[in-house]
């Protein structure tokens, strides 16, 4: 499954993928409303029409916008809710990280007192990709 955000990126990732896996990937599309102009469409175009991916497409317009109504400043619209990466690495040399194996209750532990303590982290995430395929830093 890949959260195809119509972006570059997640663009690139979700065509290489159709290449390699064809229709075993699940693309997700959701368009949030705060999308450019004829972005959601552009995807669904792209990923469905012309690669014949795997696309669901989901239209939450109304749903953001309606906990955005009372939101004037404009960057606070885009700005609802954050997503926390945990990256636990060991770093064999400068171009090779290892994803150590830990005890479920501390990646449960950091994840319930982060969203319980920091403002507006909806979501935390726990990343177990190597270096190399992927980097440090999240990109």
């Amino acid at each position: 499954m890949l959260a195809l955000f119509g972006g570059v990126d997640s663009s690139v990732v979700a065509a290489l993928l159709i290449k390699a896996i064809g229709k075993q990937l699940i693309c997700v599309h959701v368009n949030h409303g705060l999308m450019r102009k004829g972005e959601s469409e552009q995807v669904v175009d792209v990923f469905e029409n012309q690669m014949d991916a795997n696309l669901v497409y989901v239209d939450a317009t109304d749903r953001f916008l309606d906990k955005l109504v009372d939101v004037d400043e404009p960057e606070a619209k885009r700005a609802y809710d954050w997503l926390c990466i945990i990256r636990c690495i060991n770093t064999v040399d400068v171009m090779t990280a290892e994803v150590p194996e830990l005890d479920w209750a501390l990646p449960k532990r950091i994840t319930a007192r982060v969203t319980a303590e920091v403002p507006g982290i909806c979501r935390v995430c726990y990343d177990l990709t190597p270096k190399p395929v992927g980097t440090v830093e999240w990109e």
